[in-house]
């Protein structure tokens, strides 16, 4: 194929894959129902979707003993996530 296990998968654009979380009828998925859409490894998804967590795009929780849920950010998952500092102002 001619990745290297190093740096982003070409074959899912970050876009690509909020767009898709987007337009899909549940409210939330797991890594391995986006990876089964682009044709690509959970452990693919999981590190992508981690690095989208990190700036701020996608929010995830642990919904059992091994099961994570994503959805894409919205400005109310912004508000709930504020400080107290910024609420009680």
């Amino acid at each position: 194929m001619g990745t290297s296990s190093i740096g982003r998968d070409p074959i899912m654009e970050d876009n690509e894959i909020i767009q898709f979380m987007r337009n899909d009828e549940q409210p939330v998925l797991t890594a391995k129902e986006i990876a089964a859409n682009f044709d690509v490894t959970s452990a693919a998804v999981n590190k992508r979707l981690n690095s989208l967590k990190d700036d701020g795009v996608v929010v995830t929780k642990r919904v059992g003993s091994a099961a994570v849920v994503w959805w894409p950010q919205t400005d109310s998952d912004e508000k709930t996530r504020s400080s107290p500092e910024s609420v009680n102002q």
